[in-house]
């Protein structure tokens, strides 16, 4: 299944990293308020969680934030690229 963030509408709270079928665009929060699922990329909102990456360079490197993600692409000589049918808009 997907992962979705999702924003309520009448408190504002934001719920990240869900994963959730499709079909649920819409949820229910807990001060009544409809949770709407909004799409984000890493290159977009907020910042990473760390994590180890075997793929930017030679050899698995931790990744402590976006902007140290994006330090060690360039260092690679690695640039990031959405895939050719991706929609980066709201949903």
């Amino acid at each position: 299944m997907p992962v979705y963030d999702y924003k309520c509408g009448k408190c504002e709270k934001e719920d990240l990293n869900r994963v959730e079928p499709y079909e649920n665009k819409v949820l229910k929060c807990k001060c009544g308020g409809d949770k709407t699922r909004f799409f984000t990329s890493m290159n977009s909102f907020g910042d990473l969680e760390p994590y180890m990456d075997q793929h930017i360079g030679e050899h698995p490197t931790y990744i402590k934030s976006k902007k140290h993600r994006q330090q060690v692409m360039k260092e690679n000589g690695v640039v990031e690229k959405l895939g050719k049918n991706w929609n980066t808009s709201f949903v």
